[in-house]
C-alpha cells in the first residue's frame, strides 16, 4: 500500500503536509521504502507487529525512540513477547524462534474450543506461529509469518 501511495504521488501535485505519523502493522516496510516515504511525504512510518488474537498490536515503534530498519519495535505497554524452541524455550539474543505473546490485550481463548485454546495459550503465552528474533536492545524482527487461519478462522 505504501508503495502505490508513493508511485500515485507522483507528480500528481496534492498537498501530504497534513501527514504526521504513518503506521504498519506486520512485516517490516523495507527500508529503503521507509525512507522514500518519509522524505516524500514529509511523515515518519512507525511499524508493528500484530494479530487479532492479542489485538491491535503487540511490539511497535514508538515515537520519540529510537527506530532500527526491518524492525517491528518494543513492547507496548502491558504486553509482554519473548522468543522461544520448539521445546518453549527462551532463546538467545539474534536465534530465531517462534513469538510467544501475554499481556492484558490477549485472548483468553477460542469460543467453544477448548483442544484449540490448548494448543495456542501454554502457559498463559499466545504461541504465535511467527518466526522471529529479538536483538540486544529488545527490539523484534520478524523472519516469516504463519500463513494458517487461527482456529475457527473459515
Amino acid at each position: 500500500m505504501y508503495t502505490a501511495m508513493l508511485d500515485a504521488s507522483d507528480g500528481c501535485g496534492l498537498d501530504f503536509s497534513s501527514l504526521r505519523v504513518c503506521i504498519t502493522c506486520g512485516p517490516a516496510m523495507p527500508g529503503a521504502t521507509r525512507c522514500r516515504y518519509e522524505e516524500r511525504f514529509g511523515c515518519i512510518v512507525l511499524e508493528g507487529y500484530g494479530l487479532s488474537d492479542p489485538a491491535p498490536a503487540a511490539r511497535f515503534n514508538q515515537p520519540g525512540k529510537p527506530r532500527k530498519v526491518g524492525s517491528i519495535g518494543m513492547p507496548i505497554k502491558g504486553v509482554q513477547m519473548r522468543v522461544v524452541d520448539e521445546r518453549g524455550r527462551d532463546v538467545p539474543a539474534g536465534t530465531p524462534g517462534e513469538f510467544q505473546v501475554r499481556g492484558h490485550n490477549v485472548m483468553k481463548g477460542y469460543w467453544n474450543q477448548p483442544e484449540a485454546t490448548a494448543a495456542a495459550i501454554v502457559e498463559g503465552w499466545l504461541c504465535s506461529g511467527d518466526t522471529g528474533f529479538v536483538d540486544e536492545d529488545g527490539y523484534f524482527y520478524i523472519v516469516d509469518r504463519a500463513g494458517t487461519p487461527s482456529p475457527g478462522v473459515g
